[in-house]
């Protein structure tokens, strides 16, 4: 929505982690490590991270197009 454009996960992997507050960008960094493994791994240990990680885009988004 930043862009306009439609990316890729590996292009947007690419372009998100500097414009990511540092304490989202290592499980970024590991989601996407797992990806390009081909690999899933256990999220039990990622998944207050990674959880904390999807709500701060979505929390961006609403802050600009409010319902």
């Amino acid at each position: 929505m930043a862009t306009s454009d439609i990316r890729s996960k590996d292009a947007a992997a690419d372009w998100v982690p500097e414009r990511l507050p540092a304490i989202h960008r290592p499980a970024l960094a590991g989601a996407r490590a797992l990806h390009v493994a081909g690999k899933y791994g256990s999220w039990t240990e990622r998944r207050p991270k990674v959880r904390a990680l999807a709500r701060y885009p979505t929390a961006s988004v609403r802050e600009v197009y409010p319902s």
